[in-house]
């Protein structure tokens, strides 16, 4: 029973813990329930998806796999990728691409052009707010394939160089009378190809306050398509995920194969807490039940042995001799009278001033024996009894006979 009570708390922490990990891998798995976030083999992270629940909702054609931004897929601006500060833009040379439509598509409530950017545009006119180009666009156009007439002027337009300045500026765009967005250079400061080009990068956001995951750092700032708070969340390092709350959240690195469930890093802290807290617990627990347990077996060891009555020449007598193993064995009277042939006359070995001793044999120990019964008309009262029984029992000499009981 002690082993029981000992191991019961202990082995239930594991089953809690597996219990409440299993619940959080069903919750994960839940993450994001309302968002179509496939396209055709295209599969795109927490916010973006291609159904109205989504916060960051980009076009679709299931069909041949492609994904798109703006409001119609004829503009070209295909989505190449989606990393965790930028949407990859797709810009094939088309002087047929119209400016000012696609400007507006490239503007959101959560997303807009970096300023990493330089853009590639057709006008008729010569707009003085667009700068030659550094790189020649004729090096990587065909005016014939890019539906460019000969008199089209192919000129880029790029980010003032002020300190801070991180997007382009939609209004600045729309003021410099373009008619065609043609291309785009972009140039990355992150890992990858330094120059990209037919490439267009835009930032994207979250709307609101931070909302991120345990282990993730979260980026606050002011979006610059509508002056309201934003946000970006990134896992810390030696954790995957999108950081994301309502996304997968962040996990420890090489926790997870893909095909498996994976355990958000904050629901494994939790558990981990949890678990150490049953553990103490446990612990805990079973050091007070043991501390109980000894406390009330050395009560019991010290509390005296009550005394047991017993008949003494026919009165009721406190038996004052040792119990149990430690005191003499105990014979009933007609074991005595049966191992003596009740108390014969022929068996009597002498007779003294408290009574007589009869020759005996015990059948159980097969050995004979002694057997002193007290006269009626002994003088000896009970205290002298127990006291001779107690001096005879300490006795030890060869040339005494043992006492038995």
């Amino acid at each position: 029973m002690r082993g029981t009570a000992g191991l019961s708390l202990p082995l239930l922490v594991p089953v809690v813990v597996v219990a409440l990990l299993h619940a959080a891998s069903g919750a994960g798995a839940a993450v994001g329930g309302g968002c179509d976030r496939r396209c055709g083999g295209m599969e795109l992270p927490y916010p973006f998806g291609f159904s109205s629940g989504c916060t960051i909702r980009l076009g679709c054609d299931a069909g041949i796999g492609v994904a798109w931004l703006g409001g119609a897929l004829e503009l070209g601006l295909l989505v190449r990728n989606v990393t965790p500060r930028s949407i990859i833009i797709d810009l094939q040379p088309d002087c047929s691409r119209r400016f000012n439509t696609s400007v507006a598509a490239l503007f959101s409530d959560s997303y807009a052009p970096a300023s990493r950017n330089m853009l590639v545009v057709s006008s008729f006119d010569d707009c003085a707010n667009i700068n030659n180009c550094s790189i020649t666009p004729d090096s990587f156009i065909n005016r014939t394939s890019s539906h460019c007439s000969a008199n089209e002027s192919i000129r880029c337009i790029q980010a003032p160089l002020r300190s801070g300045h991180h997007f382009l500026n939609r209004s600045e765009l729309l003021r410099s009378n373009c008619t065609g967005l043609v291309s785009s250079i972009s140039y990355s400061d992150a890992m990858g190809p330094a120059l990209m080009l037919g490439a267009l990068q835009l930032d994207w956001w979250v709307p609101g306050r931070c909302r991120c995951s345990p282990g993730a750092n979260c980026t606050q700032f002011t979006a610059p398509t509508t002056g309201q708070e934003a946000f970006r969340c990134e896992c810390q390092d030696g954790l995957e995920g999108d950081g994301f709350i309502y996304g997968t959240g962040c996990w420890l690195t090489g926790t997870a194969s893909s095909g498996q469930q994976r355990v958000p890093f904050g629901v494994f802290a939790a558990v981990t807490a949890i678990a150490v807290v049953l553990l103490v617990l446990s612990i805990s627990a079973c050091l007070i039940f043991r501390r109980c347990r000894r406390r009330n077996t050395m009560k019991k060891t010290k509390q005296p042995l009550k005394a047991v009555s017993a008949l003494f020449r026919g009165e009721l007598v406190d038996d004052e001799l040792g119990q149990g193993a430690a005191g003499p064995r105990r014979f009933s009277y007609d074991d005595l009278a049966a191992a003596t042939g009740n108390f014969s006359e022929d068996r009597a070995l002498g007779r003294g001033g408290f009574g007589s001793v009869y020759r005996g044999f015990l059948s159980d120990m097969n050995r004979e024996v002694a057997v002193k019964r007290v006269s009626g008309t002994s003088r000896q009262g009970w205290k002298e009894f127990v006291s001779e029984v107690s001096i005879i029992s300490r006795l030890r000499h060869r040339n005494l006979v043992q006492l038995i009981g």
